[in-house]
């Protein structure tokens, strides 16, 4: 078995087939690299979710992520999901649409303030 790194020591894109470094019950931010259906490449930011709870309102998305439990309305999803607004709740998660290409880790903010991070 590998023992992957924490994601502050991991530099650079990884392959989609890299599992990132996240324990089951939580997530960690990242940034993803996508292909639009035009071609078009960029990347966005992303939360890397594995075995992580979301209350759904709908399944269609989320189905096929991950083990539906009825008696919570939670799905334990795995997988790179993009922050989105919702009137029914706080935070909300929908998985990434686009066709997905690697992915890094995000990058920590300077440890003090005003503190120039380095390349």
């Amino acid at each position: 078995m590998t023992t992957m790194p924490p994601n502050h020591l991991i530099t650079g894109w990884r392959p989609l087939d890299e599992p990132v470094p996240c324990k089951p019950d939580s997530m960690v931010r990242v940034i993803i690299a996508v292909e639009s259906d035009n071609g078009r490449r960029y990347s966005i930011p992303a939360w890397y979710l594995n075995a992580y709870p979301l209350s759904i309102m709908d399944e269609g998305d989320l189905a096929g992520f991950g083990p539906y439990d009825a008696d919570e309305c939670v799905r334990r999803v795995t997988g790179f999901f993009e922050e989105c607004a919702s009137a029914d709740f706080d935070e909300a998660y929908r998985p990434v649409r686009e066709k997905m290409l690697s992915w890094q880790p995000f990058p920590a903010p300077p440890a003090k303030s005003g503190e120039v991070a380095p390349c």
